[in-house]
């Protein structure tokens, strides 16, 4: 494997930042979250997690797939970065039109059905984070695009800031209860924006550039790739967050609060498998050989399964005093969602840097087809599991659907790739060779950094 020709060097450096930022991220969200969910007992968590659901929703249906777009035509270089944020923009406006509209129709006149228990005014105050949210992740990719990961982890990692001290002072300390949450959440939306807006028009040959006759080509280039993730993504979203509406209209808002403590636990072991994926899917695009890809896939894969089976057999463990210690003994059943949902996790994480692997070689309605499958077992298992055992039966349900989606993915992987099965297992001289080389440099550099 020629780590130099596949640059891995920088690759690797890339994962590191984004790893910093995700740890940052992780502790940040670990303290928003003890603020939030001590200061809004079980109900009001699940009415929380329902209230934002609505937005992210209609995001889903009317994104466009412009941000996966915008990252695999930047990464290839086919629009001008002086052309890629006006271009985003006017593709934002009509898609976020299009978001507020699906998101009054449901929040109007689906209440009752969708969101049972949700007070039908806070889930309009919500339809504000469509636009703000849209934007932010569309100009955002153009960052992705261009592997710019410093610039992307410092901004993205503000909101989170922002978060923790609103969730301390509305929620927590002055007890403004869902209406602090849904403030909290906004403003730090609509700040995270502003930044990144500022820091891109103030970027090197990145600014407002209207030209209307380049704005509609490159338009259509976005729309082309776009509409084909647009399908896995929407797909994906459901995946993830069906389960919430079947759980809270089959068993009620306290059920799903304690469910929602159990995803959002478990999901912060995505921080190595996130970091990944969120270099691979531009690193791929930037390649030009097949077997280029094939190897550094292959490559992150493995290293990434033992990785996170190890993180995930220490978590089983401590969970439940941990969870008892952060949001109280009111939470401890949640403990027990956690660890059924891990083997899922688990494999998500792994499926995301397959998901991304397939879209890095202009394939992604693959992934589509695929997600689609994971989202019909999700949703019978869901209906099938939850009224016999409650929210646990969500996490059984999630667990299976997510290592079923994964499963089908590693198979297309290896037909795609003429890899062998058995590969996926065998740690071989070239990976302990790769991170010997890995470590040596990253102490280096902390040695630098200290001295």
């Amino acid at each position: 494997m020629d780590h130099k020709k596949l640059g891995l060097k920088k690759f690797f450096w890339d994962i590191i930042y984004n790893f910093t930022r995700q740890g940052l991220t992780l502790i940040l969200g670990l303290f928003t979250s003890i603020f939030l969910t001590r200061g809004l007992g079980v109900d009001a968590r699940g009415i929380y997690a329902l209230v934002f659901l609505l937005p992210a929703l209609a995001t889903a249906l009317a994104n466009l797939g412009i941000a996966p777009a915008t990252v695999y035509l930047v990464a290839h270089k086919e629009i001008p970065k002086e052309d890629i944020f006006s271009t985003n923009m006017v593709l934002t406006v009509g898609s976020s039109l299009l978001g507020i509209a699906i998101s009054l129709v449901l929040a109007i006149f689906f209440n009752d059905v969708l969101f049972p228990g949700v007070e039908q005014k806070l889930l309009l105050v919500a339809t504000i984070n469509i636009p703000v949210s849209m934007l932010a992740t569309n100009l955002a990719a153009v960052l992705l695009g261009k592997q710019d990961f410093r610039s992307y982890n410092m901004i993205t990692l503000f909101p989170r800031v922002v978060q923790l001290i609103l969730s301390f002072l509305l929620v927590w300390l002055l007890k403004l209860g869902i209406q602090g949450a849904i403030a909290m959440h906004l403003t730090s939306s609509i700040l995270h924006l502003i930044i990144l807006i500022y820091f891109l028009v103030k970027s090197k040959g990145i600014g407002f550039h209207f030209n209307f006759e380049r704005i509609v080509r490159h338009s259509k280039q976005s729309l082309k790739f776009g509409l084909k993730a647009y399908i896995a993504n929407v797909i994906g979203f459901l995946n993830y967050r069906i389960d919430k509406i079947i759980l809270n209209s089959l068993m009620g808002s306290t059920a799903l609060g304690y469910y929602d403590v159990s995803v959002g636990s478990a999901e912060r072991l995505w921080i190595l498998s996130s970091s990944v994926a969120t270099v691979v899917f531009p690193k791929i695009s930037s390649l030009e050989e097949d077997e280029e890809r094939n190897q550094l896939t292959l490559l992150v894969l493995k290293n990434l399964f033992f990785a996170t089976t190890v993180i995930g057999v220490i978590a089983y463990f401590f969970i439940s005093p941990v969870m008892k210690l952060m949001y109280g003994v009111e939470f401890e059943p949640a403990a027990v969602g956690f660890k059924l949902l891990l083997p899922g996790i688990i494999a998500v994480g792994l499926s995301r840097i397959l998901a991304n692997d397939i879209s890095g070689r202009n394939k992604p309605e693959i992934s589509a087809v695929v997600a689609f499958i994971g989202l019909v077992l999700n949703i019978i298992l869901n209906y099938v599991f939850v009224p016999r055992f409650g929210f646990l039966g969500a996490s059984i349900s999630s667990s299976i659907s997510y290592t079923t989606i994964f499963i089908i993915r590693w198979i297309l992987f290896l037909r795609i790739s003429g890899r062998r099965w058995f590969e996926f297992f065998v740690i071989d001289k070239r990976d302990v060779d790769f991170w010997k080389t890995v470590i040596w440099k990253f102490r280096t550099k902390i040695s630098e950094k200290l001295n």
